[in-house]
Formats: structure tokens, sequence, C-alpha cells
């Protein structure tokens, strides 16, 4: 058997492309392919949910979830690592994430659709076909990343991400992302307070006050339009809601601000908005009611000593978040 390698994917023989996603860093592929390679399309779901409810498979799973999982419901597994291997037990991927809050494995729709696993979990599954197909789904997978590694270019997107990542300050980040419920599996990311975070995990390479400082300064970089203009609030409006950050709109009469996440419908509740003229004068009276200098004018050195962060709540209240003197 020969596996080719195509740029999106693993290509195999056949003409049959296995798909490959990419979340929080982790690959995650699309094992509903491998079916396709061993008993065609219409067989690639059945081979996927006899696999799923095998004793050792399931046991598998439960191990790895328990790992690299602190939301795993392990009361839930035991009830089906009981019922495993009887001739009455089904299971699918949609009950198994549903139950037991499971994020190794996961169920897409659309064009790309299909059941993808975790790269652990889909070589495991790949035994399933043949152990000759899962040492040669090994080799070429890790030929594609590095071909992709040694194609990769620097560019703002990557440093970006290194220079905002806490795992450099010797801490552990952990649940990045969560589904909406157990019903709806879209997976949105986790406020900021909710992050599982382990303290002091790993021989630090930044300072967390060098780190600081530099959050501090990408957080209120100023974004220019394509009209080379610049918005004054501009990295210090948030939604109370889902820490987004807040984008600028206009009408025919006025210019106001709303939770990007709303207004591109990625699971925020926060429809408020508030008009700029009206958020202007919001910070000057609350700037005039902490200092003896009065202003009549907003400029961004007023904002930058001052503020931190500014919030639009469920309401459509504003909370100003100030700066510690």
């Amino acid at each position: 058997m020969q596996i080719g390698i195509d740029v999106d994917g693993l290509l195999l023989d056949q003409n049959i492309k296995v798909n490959i996603t990419n979340i929080d860093d982790n690959d995650y592929i699309c094992i509903s392919d491998f079916g396709k390679y061993k008993e065609g399309k219409s067989k690639a779901d059945d081979i996927i949910r006899n696999w799923l409810r095998n004793r050792i498979t399931l046991k598998f799973l439960g191990t790895w979830e328990s790992i690299y999982n602190p939301n795993f419901n392990s009361v839930e597994f035991d009830g089906f690592r009981k019922s495993a291997g009887l001739h009455t037990f089904t299971l699918s991927v949609t009950e198994w994430c549903d139950k037991t809050n499971a994020i190794g494995i996961y169920s897409k729709r659309g064009k790309y659709g299909g059941t993808y696993a975790h790269k652990d979990i889909a070589f495991e599954f790949a035994s399933a076909i043949s152990p000759v197909f899962k040492l040669y789904l090994i080799k070429e997978f890790e030929r594609l990343k590095e071909i992709e590694s040694q194609n990769r270019e620097w560019n703002v997107s990557m440093i970006t991400g290194i220079i905002k990542n806490k795992v450099y300050t010797g801490d552990l980040i952990q649940q990045k992302r969560k589904r909406i419920s157990f019903k709806n599996h879209k997976l949105i990311k986790t406020k900021e307070d909710e992050l599982i975070i382990t303290k002091n995990n790993h021989m630090d390479i930044i300072s967390k006050e060098q780190f600081a400082r530099v959050q501090d300064i990408i957080k209120h970089s100023v974004k220019v339009n394509s009209n080379n203009e610049y918005d004054i609030f501009s990295g210090y409006l948030k939604c109370a809601e889902c820490d987004s950050n807040l984008t600028i709109r206009k009408s025919k009469e006025y210019t106001y601000y709303a939770c990007s996440s709303h207004v591109r419908k990625r699971g925020c509740n926060n429809k408020h908005t508030i008009r700029k003229d009206f958020l202007e004068e919001k910070v000057i009276t609350e700037i005039n009611n902490r200092q003896d200098t009065k202003i009549d004018k907003l400029n961004r050195k007023y904002i930058f000593d001052l503020i931190n962060m500014i919030y639009l709540n469920q309401d459509g209240s504003i909370k100003i978040e100030f700066k510690r003197k």
C-alpha cells in the first residue's frame, strides 16, 4: 500500500484524502476517512460505532481524557465502561461527548464533516483498520508535519501567538476552548477567569512582569483602518458577557460599538450597543470625578494613563476599569 501526501492532509491511495484540522495547536484527524478507505463511505460510520463500543477502546479513551481533560465526567464514563462488550450496548460519538464532556473526539458537519479525533486517538483507531495501516499513517503524518514546518514562514500572526502565550512564563494553560452546551458541540473561547492554570509548572523563559508589560502594550495597541484612521478607544473596549472586543459600526446618524462575537453570530447574546458620543461623555465624566484637573475633551493619553479597560454590560450599561495608582 502506498500513501501519498496532499498539502491539506494525508492522501491515501484510491484518491481518498484524510482531512486534518487544528484546534489550540492540536491536530485532529478525520477518522471517518479511514473507514472510507477500508469499507467505503457507506460503512465508515458503522466501523466507528463498532470501535467505540469496544471495551479496550473505551478504556483507552477514558485514560486519555483523564490525563488531558480536567472537565471529563468520570462517573458517566464508568457507566459506559461497565456496559462495554455487552451485545445490547451501543454508543455514538455524540452521546459520548454529551455525557462525558469529552474533547478527544467529536463529530463535525458540513463540507469537511465526519468524526475527528485527536491524533493520539486517531492513531489508536487506525489499529482497528490494520497494524500496517497505523504504521504507514504515523509515518506519513510525521512527514507531512515536517514539510509543513519547513514551509512555514514567520509572519505577524505567528509572532503575536508566541508573545501572547503564557506557557513561556512557566504556567500550564488548559481548557482554552469549551463547548457551548451538551447539545451544541460548537467550541468557543474560554473566558480568562475560567481557564485552568497550573502556576510555575515548568521553567520560565520570560518573567511574569515582562510578560505583563508586553500584554498591556498589545492590548492597548492602536488599530488603523483602511482610510489610515484610528479610533480613540481602540484596544480598550470589551464585551462583559464574552470578553470579545467591541467592533465599531456606523449608521446614517451615529457611530456606535457592539460585541464582535454577537455581530458575527459566534455565540454571544449581548445584543446591546453604545453610541460613541455617549461613551465619550461617560468617560469624561468618570475621569473628572477621579481627579482635580478637569477635562472637556478626550485624548489618547488620558485613556492610556488612566484606564485599563471599558466593558459593555449585558444590560447596555458601561463599566470603566481604571488603573490602580
